[in-house]
């Protein structure tokens, strides 16, 4: 894990990053004890779809006002 947070090389970087997340997959150290649950109000001329990390993306290609009418 230090190595891959500190290497410059993209690609070692990458390796090393999913030698941990292979670890933490196939040795299971932790476990998610808590989901925060994600609440959205819609209405139906707004076209807009949530992404699952979190993020508000209200670029035009991603979110309009009067779409449904």
């Amino acid at each position: 894990g230090r190595k891959a947070a500190t290497t410059l090389d993209k690609k070692e970087r990458f390796s090393l990053y999913q030698k941990v997340l292979d670890n933490f997959e196939d040795q299971a150290p932790g476990t998610v004890l808590y989901r925060v649950p994600d609440f959205y109000g819609v209405r139906h001329d707004i076209k807009w779809q949530p992404y699952t990390n979190y993020v508000m993306d209200f670029r035009p290609g991603n979110f309009a006002v009067g779409a449904g009418q």
